[in-house]
């Protein structure tokens, strides 16, 4: 059986204050606003969501636990460009609120889009930190090759 918006983005957080249902509802309410999620209602089921609304749902499930490091693998991959935006707003949002993000993407507009800096490993080994101020796609590209080129 398929969860809805509710036990999914709950899930971790069950034990405690969360278990009670009044509190919970408020608080899925709570995240479903933060995070711009469109649904029906909170007992839908997440598989019945666009892509761009579940991976919200994933992302609240993340800020129910008022994270101060939050760890982003391909977080729009499969999305469409609106969700994928909207996604973006929300990490923004929440590095303005001071929680960190680490995000590993293989989407290098998404990277320096939504980086300081970029980490360039390759084979398991460190291939250099770039400050993202004044790099564009075509820098990155190249040096992410140059890398790869001198590992061989």
């Amino acid at each position: 059986m398929a969860m809805g918006v509710r036990p999914n983005a709950l899930l971790p957080h069950l034990d405690g204050v969360f278990a009670k249902l009044r509190q919970e509802r408020r608080l899925v309410r709570s995240l479903a606003e933060d995070v711009r999620l469109k649904a029906e209602g909170p007992e839908q089921p997440v598989w019945q969501l666009s892509g761009g609304n579940q991976q919200k749902v994933l992302f609240a499930r993340a800020l129910a636990g008022q994270p101060k490091l939050l760890l982003l693998d391909e977080p729009t991959r499969g999305v469409d460009v609106a969700a994928r935006f909207e996604i973006y707003s929300l990490i923004k949002e929440r590095v303005g609120q001071g929680c960190a993000c680490l995000v590993a993407s293989s989407d290098l507009q998404e990277l320096l889009t939504l980086s300081d800096r970029i980490l360039i490993l390759h084979g398991g080994h460190h291939g250099g930190i770039l400050d993202t101020a004044a790099l564009t796609t075509e820098t990155l590209l190249t040096m992410l090759y140059q890398h790869e080129s001198l590992s061989r």
